[in-house]
């Protein structure tokens, strides 16, 4: 092709004619400022293509770990469930002054459980270090932002602050001083029935512990439509590369 060209110019050169050259070399600078844009084109193409590419991979990454935490999330809201559905059982027996029965003792040793969530972080930490722009969609990219940086953050201080520390610090002495458990702590009864439905202390722990279980019951559940909702987009943003 070179040769090709090398040819003609000469041509061009030999015959004196400059017009005739001068439009030749204006069409030579052409093709190589086209050639230029083309390589170029096809430069951005491929790097266009590397980031998607990232990005996909990123996004399938942060899908498995939402999966995982998905699963976490439900896992607790049952738990905290059963461990809300024990203290209401128990209070409802003070309240209505029931005698203790054999039937009771889960519920006392279902009083203080508790529950934590551990999130699968190393995807959006992978999306810390590539930077939040990777990802295109501007919407899924405030979705994913605000799930991890807020509502994550939010239920981890919850579960610290909150709930755990209201059951190790306040309730769990409570039933330490006036329960007799098994080994497993998965039953328990009270030392006095009586003077146990007698203590206003107790009774207000309970009270604030049903309470602080509702609420965490609640902000699971709608973190449970969060990471779904998360999810789902994930799924549509990535189309068929999987």
């Amino acid at each position: 092709m070179l040769t090709f060209f090398k040819r003609i110019r000469k041509s061009l050169i030999e015959s004196g004619s400059a017009s005739k050259y001068l439009f030749y070399a204006i069409g030579e600078i052409a093709l190589v400022v086209l050639g230029i844009l083309i390589a170029l084109q096809i430069n951005n193409w491929n790097e266009d293509k590397k980031r998607r590419n990232t990005e996909v991979n990123l996004l399938l990454e942060l899908k498995d770990n939402l999966t995982t935490d998905l699963h976490d999330i439900r896992y607790n809201i049952n738990e905290d469930s059963e461990t809300l559905l024990s203290n209401e059982i128990i209070l409802d027996q003070f309240e209505k002054k029931i005698p203790f029965h054999d039937s009771l003792s889960k519920h006392y040793g279902g009083l203080q459980r508790t529950s934590t969530f551990v999130e699968n972080i190393s995807a959006f930490e992978n999306l810390k270090t590539l930077g939040f722009d990777l990802i295109s969609n501007d919407t899924l990219r405030r979705k994913i932002s605000n799930l991890y940086s807020a509502r994550y953050n939010y239920i981890d201080e919850i579960n610290t602050n909150t709930s755990n520390r209201f059951v190790w610090d306040l309730l769990n002495p409570l039933l330490l001083k006036n329960l007799r458990s098994n080994v497993v702590l998965e039953d328990a009864v009270p030392l006095d029935p009586i003077s146990l439905s007698k203590n206003s202390t107790f009774l207000e722990a309970l009270r604030w512990h049903i309470a602080i279980k509702k609420f965490s019951i609640n902000l699971n559940k709608d973190t449970e439509i969060e990471i779904v909702k998360v999810i789902e987009f994930i799924q549509k943003e990535i189309g068929d590369f999987e």
